[in-house]
């Protein structure tokens, strides 16, 4: 079994339904993007949903995608594969990969999906609706894309008659990224308590507003020779 890193999964499934529709072969995901007031996230595994958590019936394909130059364009940055079986860790209901991690600056967004065959019993069921983990970011788009390769999808799925569904059959963990100053402030922190730790043995004593930073019989010394 891979072991999961920290961090945090982002969609939370409340609800799933079939994956129907006369398709085959195309890709199915969502997006999201970073609230311009939010701190910047890393993205640091991608996973495919596992219908009863037994683990997956195949191997999925899956791919990442950044806004383009102009509306409606997407360029892929990223692609990888999440093996059929058990051997990835299962996290609210996804099985996750590790992938090389990216920051999301705040106001930017990603496109991200997997393929799905019309007999794959993995597209028996996908979630259609739950919960974001954190406010930081927000549903932008998704659906389905459609082509032999995998695709943007970013066209609504609709079946028949049916309301147009929000697919999450992909997810995503990521982990917040701290602010400059306090990225700082914790290396500060860091190398101040390593070197206490170093000077277990060393007294601090105040004399005529000096502090003696020697060995504790030293310091005594010198103060009663003051």
């Amino acid at each position: 079994m891979v072991s999961l890193g920290q961090g945090i999964t982002a969609f939370l499934p409340t609800k799933t339904a079939p994956l129907l529709g006369p398709f085959s072969g195309d890709t199915f995901g969502w997006g999201t993007a970073v609230l311009s007031t939010a701190s910047p996230l890393r993205v640091t595994q991608i996973g495919i949903y596992d219908v009863a958590g037994d683990g997956l019936a195949s191997a999925h394909e899956f791919a990442l995608w950044s806004p383009g130059t102009r509306l409606g364009d997407w360029n892929q940055f990223y692609s990888g594969v999440v093996p059929a079986g058990t051997g990835q860790p299962f996290v609210d209901g996804y099985r996750f990969v590790d992938i090389i991690p990216f920051v999301l600056q705040p106001g930017q967004g990603f496109l991200f999906g997997t393929r799905y065959s019309q007999s794959d019993p993995d597209a028996s069921l996908t979630p259609v609706d739950g919960v974001f983990s954190s406010q930081l970011f927000q549903y932008s788009a998704g659906g389905t894309g459609v082509g032999a390769e995998l695709a943007p999808p970013d066209r609504p799925f609709c079946t028949g008659f049916e309301l147009c569904q929000r697919l999450y059959p992909v997810n995503f963990r990521f982990e917040t990224v701290p602010e400059p100053m306090s990225a700082l402030f914790l290396t500060i922190a860091s190398g101040v308590l390593v070197w206490l730790r170093g000077r277990r043995n060393v007294t601090a004593i105040r004399v005529s507003s000096c502090y003696c930073l020697v060995s504790g019989s030293e310091c005594l010394r010198r103060f009663h020779n003051k």
